[in-house]
């Protein structure tokens, strides 16, 4: 376990505008650790959209943890998104630990974590975001995952041999704003926002609304790359003067086959 931790904290970090989930990076320095609790910063999450349960990514701080994995699954189960669009199918229970075997991570949880898993499509949704999360700060894309519930067999529905993978962007959405977080305080003068599109999708458009006057005060379409990162997305960005105010930025974007909208958004606040 303390090899996992390490290969976690240790793995090679990517700039946000080439990978749209930056590496997790320890804070603060160690000068500062004697007075203040140490931190991960930027710790990739995976929760699931209330409305239509497509799995979202959210990097959270958490507390300096042996073991960032462990320290990232029990956040899955007590933390909630800053994003109130998102949510846990999880259920309130806990990790009791985790274990390497081979190539296959094995993750012991609670019985009453599994509580409210009552279908197949929670089922897979609490699946992915325990592979999605665990593989990212991993940097193993090709990571197994197996379930165990207080050291036994699991339900019926998380019970593979084999262990269960990603399944690349299907559980995902076409669209989603990587930077800036929801309830984001932000200093006036130049923002950045950045996300990332689906291969095979068009090119993003942004607009911010001042959420006290319903004013739209900016709406462009987004600097978008064409090839993919490593991840398989291609990364947009936008770059605007903001003054101080209350905004709702949302990203829409149209694709797909039949052809489709997609779109997210978030609050911040200019101060």
């Amino acid at each position: 376990l303390s090899g996992l931790g390490l290969a976690a904290l240790t793995r090679p970090t990517a700039a946000t505008t080439e990978a749209g989930s930056p590496a997790p990076t320890v804070s603060p320095t160690a000068a500062a650790a004697a007075s203040l609790p140490a931190q991960v910063r930027g710790v990739p999450l995976y929760y699931v959209d209330r409305q239509d349960g497509k799995l979202f990514q959210e990097l959270r701080d958490l507390p300096a943890s042996p073991n960032l994995v462990e320290g990232a699954l029990t956040a899955l189960l007590t933390l909630a998104p800053l994003d109130p669009d998102y949510e846990s199918a999880w259920g309130p229970g806990q990790l009791i630990g985790t274990e390497m075997s081979g190539e296959t991570l094995i993750v012991d949880l609670s019985g009453d974590a599994f509580a409210d898993l009552t279908s197949p499509e929670l089922t897979a949704r609490a699946r992915n975001q325990v592979v999605y999360t665990a593989s990212e700060i991993m940097g193993d894309p090709e990571l197994r995952v197996q379930f165990l519930s207080d050291g036994g067999p699991p339900p019926a529905e998380l019970i593979s041999e084999a262990g269960f993978t990603r399944t690349g962007l299907g559980p995902m959405p076409s669209l989603w704003i990587t930077s800036p977080k929801n309830a984001a305080r932000l200093a006036p003068g130049p923002v950045v926002i950045v996300g990332t599109v689906r291969p095979g999708w068009g090119v993003p458009v942004v607009r911010i609304t001042d959420i006290d006057t319903d004013r739209v005060v900016a709406e462009t379409s987004a600097q978008t790359s064409t090839g993919v990162n490593s991840d398989g997305w291609r990364v947009w960005s936008v770059s605007l003067q903001l003054q101080p105010g209350d905004y709702d930025l949302s990203a829409s974007v149209r694709g797909g086959t039949p052809p489709t909208v997609s779109s997210e958004n978030k609050s911040i606040r200019v101060r």
